[in-house]
């Protein structure tokens, strides 16, 4: 399967969904090193790896297992079915797992950039940092916290998915 690299060519980030159908071109399958032409790309893709760019992007998974890296700016990945990988790097970025067993790995070195993590449905491994708001979802699911360049550290119980706690913020940097 193909890595698709997207680079911004728009003010605003890129949204692209591999969760079926064909690219607005008309293609069946998108090229490796393709550049987005406009905000609404889809394409027919099975375990795909998606990069973004240095912008606010909106990356969606399909049934497959993807990995879906966000790159810099204020992301939204969202996995769909499938075990997927969604990784968060700089900024405040929102990540949905959907069903699956899925990881979400959002620690970066941005303070004050707190990102929401989602786990969905599944035995999902959430890591978060500095602030980071976690919720499990359905099913035994682990979290974990890192605080500046410390070593990561796992949170005193796993996420508990009932309505009086459903999720975890880690703690930040200046408040330990």
């Amino acid at each position: 399967m193909p890595t698709l690299y997207l680079f911004s060519l728009l003010i605003g980030g890129i949204l692209w969904s591999v969760a079926g159908g064909t690219s607005s071109s008309g293609e069946e399958d998108a090229p490796e090193d393709r550049a987005a032409e406009d905000a609404d790309e889809t394409a027919d893709l099975n375990g795909a790896t998606l990069i973004g760019s240095a912008g606010s992007d909106a990356l969606s998974g399909g049934p497959g297992n993807d990995t879906l890296d966000g790159g810099a700016g204020d992301d939204l990945l969202i996995g769909g079915e499938g075990n997927d990988q969604l990784v968060g790097t700089q900024g405040a970025d929102s990540a949905q797992g959907g069903a699956g067993n899925d990881i979400l790995l959002f620690v970066d070195e941005a303070l004050g950039a707190p990102d929401v993590l989602e786990g969905g449905a599944g035995n999902d491994v959430l890591w978060g940092n500095d602030g980071d708001r976690m919720t499990g979802g359905a099913n035994a699911d682990i979290s974990s916290c890192r605080w500046g360049r410390r070593a990561p550290r796992r949170l005193p119980s796993p996420i508990s998915t009932s309505p009086a706690s459903p999720s975890r913020t880690c703690p930040t940097a200046w408040s330990l």
